[in-house]
């Protein structure tokens, strides 16, 4: 069974566009922490790629961000 770790590749590029996104929108990291019933800490470390974002974590930003879940591997 492969163990994915935060340093993967695909988990910086999907945490990297959630942060893009959410700065383009003006949205604070309280505030999508709320949205994921997350701490702000927990969020700080997904916008940093430091912890890796679950599929339905993923899904409730996508409709929280206004993008389909797909937006987040475009470029990888």
């Amino acid at each position: 069974m492969t163990r994915w770790t935060p340093d993967e590749p695909i988990n910086q590029h999907i945490c990297q566009r959630v942060r893009e996104r959410r700065l383009d929108l003006g949205i604070s990291l309280k505030t999508l922490a709320g949205v994921l019933d997350v701490s702000w800490q927990q969020m700080q470390k997904y916008d940093r790629g430091k912890s890796i974002i679950s599929a339905t974590k993923l899904h409730t930003l996508a409709h929280e961000l206004g993008v389909p879940v797909a937006w987040f591997y475009e470029g990888l």
